[in-house]
């Protein structure tokens, strides 16, 4: 399912449209008709970039407006904001924190290490790197977090590097331990 149409469907919490990607939606119009949002005039969250943020509703954009007011703008708390507005799992959203850390303080070997246990995550909507150890946890927090028969139906991936995307089972726990340690043999990814 793709973003805006989890965020279309009342899904997803919020969703960031940056115009003129090969990801731009074609729905823009309609999202700046119908749902409040904050911009690159509003807030330079995007180093400068042009982007929209849409909120599904009123009530999403005040605990936007509020969190908003209560950080500094480091690059870790607006990355925190972002990740948690558009509805990632919170474990995620710390692994790329520490990792884009890393990088920006110019610690490439540690850098280096986090990028080697990252997978990419793929459910209703949502796509976003994960440390491979927080897989079961982050899938569970999705599943919880977006229960809908469509989401479920349409499937939970996760991709490895540069592979193609792979189904995750997501009828059991049992089904997640096991594909967790399936990804963690199939990958150069190192645990920690």
């Amino acid at each position: 399912m793709r973003t805006v149409d989890a965020f279309l469907k009342g899904y997803k919490p919020a969703f960031l449209e940056i115009p003129h990607t090969k990801f731009t939606t074609e729905k823009l119009d309609l999202l700046l008709s119908k749902y409040p949002y904050v911009d690159e005039k509003a807030y330079d969250l995007l180093n400068g970039n042009v982007f929209y943020l849409f909120f599904q509703n009123q009530s999403v954009y005040a605990r936007f407006q509020t969190e908003i007011e209560r950080i500094s703008f480091t690059k870790g708390e607006i990355d925190r904001l972002l990740g948690d507005i558009l509805g990632f799992p919170p474990k995620a959203i710390d692994f790329y924190i520490r990792m884009m850390t890393e990088k920006r303080n110019g610690n490439i070997d540690a850098f280096q290490r986090m990028k080697n246990r990252k997978i990419g995550m793929i459910y209703c909507g949502c796509s976003f790197g994960s440390d491979v150890n927080d897989f079961v946890e982050n899938a569970l927090w999705l599943l919880d977090k977006y229960p809908y028969e469509e989401a479920k139906e349409d499937g939970m991936f996760v991709r490895i590097g540069l592979e193609s995307r792979l189904l995750v089972p997501i009828g059991s726990y049992r089904e997640l331990t096991e594909f967790h340690e399936y990804i963690m043999q199939q990958s150069s990814v190192v645990p920690v």
